[in-house]
């Protein structure tokens, strides 16, 4: 299978491709990191059985390095916020609940996302370098993500090239 680029606009940025053997380590890592494994089910197993039956397909999603990353990171919330008005009319009808809630699970929700992107933010170069730690890319990350709750974009991608640019902007200050 060749790739198959999944942000239209941005067709360079996240391929998904075939499963291979050497991105077992990965692919089991991801899965557990995001609590999809359970003591009866090992990944070997599950990921063998799929590919064996004939009954499906285990895809691996690429992005690059960088500045692409982050974007696709960005991204990714941003579609997702969009594509759910229920949120965006629970913020209408009940928004100090939703401020509450955040405000009170903010440390959680911020845990959560370094466990399932600590990875990703530790490879930025601004954490590389010395610039920021995984700790503050997290925050950041997190405080931009509660922010497109409350402010959602009407473009995304958009919304995604002006937080790349900031990003660039922050590499370019941080040399």
């Amino acid at each position: 299978m060749s790739p198959v680029h999944f942000l239209p606009s941005a067709a360079a940025e996240i391929a998904i491709r075939d499963y291979a053997p050497a991105d077992f380590d990965a692919v089991a890592a991801l899965w557990e990191r995001c609590g999809l494994t359970r003591p009866w089910n090992d990944p070997a197993d599950d990921i063998a059985l799929c590919l064996d039956s004939g009954h499906g397909a285990v895809l691996v999603g690429e992005a690059p390095a960088g500045e692409a990353r982050m974007r696709v990171a960005f991204a990714y919330p941003a579609q997702f916020l969009r594509e759910l008005p229920v949120l965006q009319k629970l913020l209408e009808t009940d928004s100090d609940y939703i401020l509450r809630a955040i405000r009170q699970n903010y440390d959680a929700i911020r845990d959560t996302v370094a466990e399932l992107l600590g990875p990703m933010l530790a490879d930025n170069d601004l954490v590389r370098r010395g610039a920021m730690s995984v700790d503050q890319s997290t925050d950041w990350m997190v405080r931009v993500m509660v922010s497109l709750l409350l402010f959602p974009a009407q473009d995304p991608e958009a919304l995604a090239g002006g937080l790349a640019a900031t990003h660039r902007a922050l590499h370019g200050l941080a040399e």
